[in-house]
This record gives C-alpha cells, structure tokens and sequence, in this order.
C-alpha cells in the first residue's frame, strides 16, 4: 500500500520522534494514561508504520480515536493500517466515516482506489482517481493521482495509457524520478519512441536542466538508432549530473553499437566508478574487451561479476567463449560447466558446453549434451544439426544421417538439413544418394546452396554436382 502521509514525520528529529514513541508506550503501562495532541498520535502511528507494526499502529489509531473521536485523520490512518494488513472491507468502511467527517480529504479516495487495486477492480479505482483529481490543490496530489491511475493500467497491460497518466504526473511534476523512470519503462514496451522523442524535447525546452528529461530524450533516440543525437543527449545528462550512472551505461551503449569499442569502454568505466559496482556493468566492460580481442581483461572483469554475484551463469559462459576463442578448450569446458551447473536448463550453454567438448575430443560426452539440448527443446532445429555434426564427427554416420533425417522430418522446409545430409553424403562415399538428396534440395528451394560449397568447398569441382546445377540453371552460388 501507498504511504501517502510520508512528509509528516520530516519536521521531526529520529531522536524526538523516539523519545515521543517512548513516553506514549511508557503511557499505556500506566494506571493515568498521557493524553497526546494529534500532531504527536499521528508521528507515534506513521512511525510504527514505517517499521510494519501494523497491531501497534492500529492500537494508537484507536486510542487516538478515543480522545479525537471526530478527526478524520485518524479514521484515514487506521484504515491505512488496515488496509496494509489486507483487511479490506473493514478499511472501506472505515473510509466511508472519515468521508461524511470531510468528504474533501484527498487521501481517502486514494486509499480507496489503492485498495480496488489491490483487488483488481480496477474500474472502481479509477471512479476514485477521477474524484480524487477536483480536489488536488498541490503538485504532489497531481503527481500522487497519476502515478496511481498509471498503476491502475498497468496492472491491466494497457500500456498506451500507463504513458498518457505518466506524462500528466510529470507535467505536474517535471522533476518526478518515479514517473521519468516509469515512462522510460513504458515506452520501451510500446516501442512508441517517437512519441517520447517529441514528449521530452518540449520538457527538455522549458526545463532544460531537467537531466531525467534529457535521458528519457536519449533513451528514445537510441532505440530510434539516431546514435549521435543520443550521444549528445545523454552528454547533457552527465554535464547536469555526472553521478547518473543510467546516462554513463546508456553512453557506453551508443558507442559499442557504434562499434566504437574503447570509447565504450570508457564510458562503462565511468559508470563503474561511480559507486554501484553493478555486475552488469563489468559485464559491459568485459564485452569490449572481447571485441577488442584483449581476453585477459576480459575474464578479469567477468569473474568481478561473478564475485558480486556467484550465480552469473552469462559471466561464466562468456569466459567459456574467450577461452575458446583462444583455444583452450579445458578452460573453456570447465568455465561452460560452471554456467550449465547454474542453469542446466539452458540450451545455449548445453550446447557450447557439447561443442568444447567436441573440440576437446570428448565425442561421446559432447553428444550427451546435444541430445539433452533436444530433450529440452524438441522444436529447435539447430539441436538435431548439433547432434548430427557430433555423430558424424564420431564417424557414425549411420546415425548422423539417421538425425538428419529425422530433424528433416520434423521441418520439411528447411532445405539446409538437405544441403548439410549432402554434404555428409559425397563425404562418406555415399554419391548417388547426395546426388538425389541435392537435387531434391534443389527443387524445393535453392537459397541454402552455397551450404555444400561453404562445408565442402572441393564440390566445385565436383563433375556431376556442376552438371547437376548447369541443368538447373544454377550459376551463383554465392
């Protein structure tokens, strides 16, 4: 539940605030109970609620009642407290007395409409949001309806409007982290960035050192691939606040796309000195090391993620990819083991896992992951190829091209499974059965030709594969 009464402890000390806790419990022992003013009952509730002591908060609630029988504020924070517990007829009805109290008290509608949430009857919430909006006086009361109404259609998927009830919050107000936050979310399921470039450059304009505003400007324009005038916009978001970590990643972001490998580096690198030490962030760093070929670096970045976070399978799996990269498949297998062991079901890593250990020479363990791959994923085309390779790499191309033709059976249109059987085929000797398979390929599609040229390159001067293709008209083979 919303805490909408926040602000009330701010004039208070911690040290205040707990002496005044104190005496009120030291009160209730005594045989001559203290009598409080309502400013102190509504700091010794809201305190208690702040630490989720929900019984003790509601307990003050009610001895507030009992001396402030008529305030509505008390009846608002006893179903507040209420409502945090689930109680949620009993909050409503508690709400209907503070409502004939002072019917013009924005909290109750947006507790109301909280609770209709929480219920997923969301009509009834917006009813309430909608009667909450005539009696918002401050910007915060604005910002607090929209964020709710933005709630409202989320929690119905109806994100179009989760964006029209953002936009009304931040132009109540412009400087609301939540809503400049939850916009930029929203948007990037919409995919409706056009609509944000336009939203946050008016914003940008009147408020130009809004540096929120000016990220959401270069989030949009990233995803609208216009990379130098993203670079630019998240340049101004450092300039206003250069501990926007987002602003620094987002920059790294735009130039890795860009290719620009160490000048991504470096903006990770700021982003990474900041403080947060993120795992995604050395992640980052790692990738452009990687691209820049400098392994070593690389894996030392990935295993500072894996010390944040022991269960970082994609770091464990990149250093895989590095150490392969190297060819040092004993490395690579135990680092792929590593990420297979935290997530046994992913596929990807299976099959990189099955591939080392082809390259490792471990035929028959590398065949057992394919086929776990396919057990996992019987519909994925690639697994029964992965299988097919290891099988024929094993020299039993009985059943390579068994798996071939069931994989071929599976997806009827996916001529390159003929190419591939084709290619394995003239290899074990087998070339009138290539020759038909080829030709069967031919027939139905011939955009996966170059395959037996890319496996084979030696079928070029192939007698029979060139007659075969002149009859076809078959020529570029590119």
């Amino acid at each position: 539940m919303e805490d909408w009464m926040d602000e009330e402890q701010e004039d208070m000390s911690l040290s205040d605030l707990m002496g005044l806790v104190q005496q009120f419990e030291q009160s209730q022992q005594s045989s001559k109970p203290l009598f409080f003013d309502e400013d102190s009952y509504e700091r010794i509730i809201l305190f208690y609620q702040e630490n989720r002591e929900f019984k003790r908060a509601l307990s003050v609630a009610e001895t507030a009642l009992e001396q402030y029988p008529y305030s509505p504020t008390f009846f608002i924070l006893k179903a507040e407290v209420l409502a945090e517990q689930n109680q949620f007829e009993e909050a409503l009805n508690i709400l209907e007395i503070a409502e004939t109290l002072d019917a013009n008290e924005i909290t109750i509608y947006l507790i109301r409409a909280d609770i209709y949430l929480w219920t997923s009857q969301h009509k009834k919430a917006l009813e309430q949001l909608n009667l909450a909006l005539p009696l918002a006086s401050e910007k915060d009361d604005f910002t607090d309806i929209y964020l709710l109404k933005a709630d409202v259609f989320e929690d119905q998927e109806q994100y179009l409007e989760v964006i029209d009830a953002l936009e009304e919050a931040i132009k109540a107000d412009p400087y609301s982290e939540e809503a400049l936050s939850r916009l930029g979310f929203a948007i990037e399921i919409t995919e409706a960035f056009e609509r944000s470039e336009v939203f946050h450059r008016e914003l940008t304009e009147s408020d130009p050192y809004n540096h929120f505003a000016w990220f959401n400007l270069g989030h949009a324009l990233y995803y609208l691939h216009r990379f130098d005038d993203a670079i630019e916009a998240f340049e101004f978001v450092v300039a206003i606040q250069d501990d926007f970590e987002p602003a620094h990643i987002f920059l790294g972001d735009v130039w890795f796309e860009k290719e620009e490998y160490s000048k991504a580096l470096e903006k990770y690198m700021d982003a990474s000195k900041i403080g947060k030490s993120r795992k995604e962030t050395f992640f980052k760093i790692a990738e452009c090391y990687e691209q820049l070929t400098d392994f070593k670096n690389c894996r030392y970045y990935l295993r500072k993620a894996t010390n944040i976070d022991a269960t970082y399978d994609d770091a464990f799996y990149k250093i895989g990819e590095t150490y392969l990269a190297e060819n040092n498949y004993n490395q690579a297998v135990q680092a792929y083991e590593r990420a297979v062991k935290i997530s046994p079901e992913n596929t990807s890593f299976l099959i990189a896992l099955g591939n080392a250990h082809m390259l490792n020479e471990d035929t028959d363990t590398a065949l057992s992951y394919f086929s776990k791959a396919i057990d996992l994923e019987p519909n994925v085309k690639s697994h029964y190829i992965n299988l097919a390779n290891g099988f024929f790499s094993a020299e039993d191309f009985n059943n390579s091209i068994d798996t071939l033709d069931l994989c071929y059976s599976l997806f009827p249109s996916a001529t390159d499974v003929l190419y591939i059987k084709t290619v394995f085929l003239f290899q074990i000797g087998q070339r009138k059965e290539a020759l038909a398979t080829l030709e069967k390929a031919i027939n139905i599609d011939t955009k996966d030709l170059s395959l037996i040229f890319d496996m084979n390159p030696l079928l070029t001067e192939d007698d029979a594969v060139m007659l075969l293709l002149e009859n076809y008209g078959l020529t570029d083979f590119s």
